[in-house]
């Protein structure tokens, strides 16, 4: 039996570290843009929500300012309701691309 010297074993180790290490890299790389796409698919959901909030308050201002007839108050509601509606909008507009 052949006797394997310190050196040689050593290199041994070394290169099944780096085969280790180099797989461990390729089959990683798979799962960056899985979590990327998930982030941004959380961002999307997000802004829908935040978007769909902005446009629902902006009708609950509206409904007030209507009962207290109060024209800079309808106003506002009205902008607001809009802001809500162009959130969502990009958002819809960004997820198609």
């Amino acid at each position: 039996m052949k006797q394997v010297t310190k050196h040689k074993r050593a290199s041994l180790i070394m290169s099944g570290l780096m085969l280790m290490m180099i797989q461990s890299i390729v089959f990683a790389a798979p799962t960056v843009p899985s979590l990327f796409t998930e982030v941004i698919e959380y961002l999307k959901m997000f802004a829908k929500l935040g978007g769909g909030l902005w446009l629902v308050w902006g009708v609950i201002i509206l409904a007030g300012a209507l009962k207290d007839k109060n024209g800079p108050g309808m106003q506002n509601a009205v902008w607001q309701i809009v802001g809500g509606a162009m959130i969502i909008a990009s958002v819809l507009l960004f997820d198609s691309i």
